[in-house]
């Protein structure tokens, strides 16, 4: 396994304690600096794990690992991937 390398320009925080149940993290996303951090990456998709540190603390982080044999899958979303309208509180 590869060094860690952390999403430069998001932070990830814990809900604030009136938000809805719903709400399970909020992100806060500098556009500058994410910019400039995708422009290095080098390539066209990037997968990221929303991870919680050993003090419980949120963090994005790289997904590096790729499969034996180097094939590329894409992963199912959570819950499938298939949602409807209806699953969205907001909507």
């Amino acid at each position: 396994m590869s060094e860690q390398q952390f999403v430069d320009g998001i932070r990830v925080y814990p809900p604030n304690d009136n938000a809805p149940d719903f709400i399970k993290y909020n992100l806060v996303i500098d556009p500058a600096t994410l910019r400039g951090w995708l422009d290095k990456q080098g390539t066209e998709q990037i997968r990221v794990d929303l991870k919680l540190g050993r003090s419980g603390k949120p963090y994005l982080a790289v997904n590096d690992w790729k499969p034996q044999g180097g094939q590329q899958s894409t992963p199912t979303p959570a819950g499938g991937g298939d949602f409807m309208d209806d699953d969205i509180p907001f909507n």
